[in-house]
């Protein structure tokens, strides 16, 4: 008998009789199942439920495909990593001479200047331009828009302080590095040779010279300079570094 039998309607979930053909809450048509499943003994005989997510699809929430594709973005850039794409070029920039970096670093990418140092330019030239003489802040102003990308202003206050003291030499080698992001590069060799005849031991200057060369299109000529720069100090890290130049180049 089906007396006791009710269905459930698919639509709004109202429990309805088993001979109702149409939902008496939302009047959708019923489909004759039973609203109670029954439930299969195993052989233990103890009664075993039917695991729906056994044979349902899985649902992926907006949740886990975010997971999902962050993870694989995670995945791509750690391959690209480890099959070196993103490894630094072989030979990337000159090197800045000056007394900003007393560890002898490696200059890195100009980020353009935030507001305060080019608050700091501006009070420079001020004083500069009312103290022609006052080589020290003339000298401080060049580094300062050397520094931040602004080769050519930087190389008018470079000629400025040359012009009373022109051997200079780590001065020139700035001046030089200037040419250099200027893509200037006869210019940036005459002014850098200019340095290291007057002080053959300078290190960096040396270096440098590599680094024009090679970038010039005269890998010999870089070469050259780089073991000249290695015979001055091996061990310091612009020796290790043109070491490193001279065994991939």
């Amino acid at each position: 008998m089906t007396k006791n039998k009710s269905i459930v309607c698919s639509v709004c979930g109202k429990e309805n009789d088993f001979n109702n053909k149409f939902c008496s809450e939302c009047g959708a048509k019923l489909q004759k199942q039973p609203a109670v499943q029954p439930r299969g003994k195993n052989k233990s005989g103890k009664q075993s439920r039917l695991n729906e997510q056994s044979s349902n699809p899985k649902v992926i929430t907006s949740t886990q495909l975010i997971g999902i594709v962050v993870f694989l973005l995670a995945a791509s850039g750690f391959l690209l990593v480890i099959s070196g794409q993103f490894d630094t070029p072989e030979v990337t920039t000159a090197v800045n001479q000056n007394t900003r970096e007393q560890d002898n670093s490696f200059a890195e990418s100009h980020g353009g200047a935030d507001l305060k140092t080019l608050q700091q330019i501006k009070d420079l030239e001020d004083i500069v331009a009312q103290n022609p003489g006052d080589l020290e802040s003339t000298v401080k102003l060049a580094h300062l828009l050397n520094d931040n990308g602004f080769y050519k202003k930087a190389l008018t206050y470079y000629e400025k302080y040359l012009a009373k003291k022109p051997k200079d030499v780590d001065v020139m080698i700035d001046m030089g590095v200037c040419y250099f992001e200027l893509e200037n590069y006869d210019k940036a060799i005459e002014v850098m040779e200019k340095a290291v005849s007057i002080n053959p031991e300078h290190q960096i200057g040396n270096f440098n010279l590599g680094i024009v060369n090679f970038t010039a299109n005269n890998p010999e000529k870089a070469k050259y300079w780089w073991k000249k720069a290695i015979e001055i100090d091996p061990d310091s890290r612009i020796g290790q570094k043109a070491k490193e130049l001279l065994e991939n180049n």
